[in-house]
């Protein structure tokens, strides 16, 4: 669910510019931190496993990866709240690395188990339940591309 949320904050505006829909546009914001927000339980759910399973369920490479896109995620969140506005140019920037890396994320998640499955972990069924999830982790960045250089060829004709 919280996946869903941050593709329409990541990929949204995209949308909204490629196919006209006025409902995502400038809500970016909303659904990042709606996502943010989600993506809370999601924590505390990995928190739980771990005292549950008396050890931290990532390995060492794979949880630091995934606590700085964590840190991005509340990072960007805080930022949201006025302190954008006080970094000024550096905004856009630090805006562009972390939700990239917070889509490298997901994507490590949903694309390597369909790239390459292993069959002792995944099946058919769970093919179906990310292939969607997967397929969105690459559409998103193709739809932001797409919205751009349309924009780009709207200002040169102009």
């Amino acid at each position: 669910f919280s996946f869903v949320l941050f593709w329409l904050a990541y990929a949204g505006g995209a949308i909204a510019a490629l196919f006209r829909i006025d409902a995502l546009v400038g809500r970016g914001r909303e659904f990042g931190l709606a996502f943010a927000a989600a993506h809370l339980v999601h924590i505390g759910l990995v928190i739980w496993l771990g005292y549950l399973m008396g050890r931290i369920p990532l390995s060492d490479g794979l949880l630091l990866f995934f606590l700085v896109g964590l840190f991005f995620t509340y990072l960007l969140a805080l930022l949201s709240f006025g302190g954008a506005r006080a970094l000024g140019p550096l905004w856009r920037p630090l805006r562009f690395v972390g939700m990239n890396y917070i889509l490298i994320a997901f994507a490590r998640d949903f694309v390597l188990p369909v790239l390459h499955p292993k069959p002792t972990q995944y099946n058919g069924a769970h093919f179906v339940a990310y292939g969607p999830f997967a397929a969105a982790s690459i559409l998103a960045p193709l739809l932001v591309l797409a919205a751009a250089t349309r924009q780009r060829a709207q200002l040169k004709t102009s």
